[in-house]
């Protein structure tokens, strides 16, 4: 008898396939999986050959698109191939720079707009998220580089994403000692970030104490977790929900380029410049 057991180390594009022979009769000739996108599981993959084994057994596939998969474990002998129960995984769908700005996008309830001429060189106009790119591009929320490029395609890590919701979100800032994570030292471009989410219960780690900074996220995840946050209010830089003389000391004490971290927040104008505008917006909106 055969056995399908549960996928295993899913990841962004892979997932390992497991199975079983409960009983063996004879020499198996061949055992392994068929999986496939529908239930048809029309896609073979060969474990072994010509073996008298009771075993359990399994194959990693890799290159998986995101959606749902299906799969059964299978041997034959020389009276027939048996099979086991069908059983089904999801590959998630990882989140890039192009969906980044499609979330953004519909957390600020931006349309999507599409310029006369694509200002990117990477984003053409029938890019699939082009009117996404655009119009946070054209509210600052989302950048591209010196040369032109947005990199739509580039997968957003733990940490990025992170950082992003930090700066744009407002988030209290929080810098413990020691640090809260293993794979987080105090030296890491994104110290801040990551304690200031974690102690605000916005994103978490792992039961092992480690955040993963440089994996990915899934785009669900991201979601999620950017729906539930509040609109910031850009002119309470310290986060405690009042505008007032702090966040004209806190934007002060960090007047010059605004390259990350309490820097970043204190650019309430969003020219990567913490400046005497800066200190002016601040001042404006103080008691509001």
């Amino acid at each position: 008898m055969v056995e399908t057991n549960d996928a295993t180390e899913l990841k962004a594009d892979a997932a390992t396939l497991n199975g079983r022979m409960t009983e063996c009769f004879g020499v198996i000739k061949q055992y392994g999986f068929f999986y496939g996108t529908d239930t048809r599981t029309t896609k073979k993959v060969v474990v072994g050959t010509n073996e008298y084994v009771e075993k359990a057994y399994k194959k990693s596939i890799s290159d998986l698109l995101p959606g749902k998969y299906y799969y059964k474990a299978f041997a034959t002998n020389a009276a027939g191939t048996g099979y086991g129960e069908l059983k089904e995984f999801t590959i998630e769908e990882t989140l890039t720079r192009a969906g980044l700005a499609q979330i953004v996008a519909e957390k600020f309830n931006l349309a999507p707009i599409l310029p006369a001429e694509p200002a990117f060189n990477d984003v053409p106009l029938e890019h699939w998220a082009a009117g996404y790119i655009y119009a946070v591009a054209g509210e600052g929320l989302l950048k591209g580089d010196d040369e032109g490029n947005f990199y739509p395609d580039q997968l957003v890590t733990r940490a990025a994403y992170a950082a992003f919701l930090y700066e744009r979100f407002n988030i209290p800032t929080y810098n413990p000692t020691p640090p809260t994570f293993n794979d987080v030292p105090v030296d890491y471009w994104a110290f801040i970030e990551i304690e200031s989410l974690k102690h605000a219960g916005i994103m978490s780690g792992t039961d092992e104490g480690t955040f993963s900074p440089d994996g990915s996220i899934n785009k669900a995840d991201a979601t999620t977790i950017i729906q539930s946050l509040p609109e910031p209010v850009y002119s309470d830089i310290n986060g405690d929900g009042n505008i007032n003389i702090l966040d004209l000391q806190f934007v002060n004490s960090n007047l010059g380029p605004a390259e990350n971290g309490a820097a970043r927040k204190s650019d309430v104008n969003d020219d990567y410049q913490v400046d005497i505008i800066d200190l002016l917006l601040v001042a404006k909106n103080i008691g509001n």
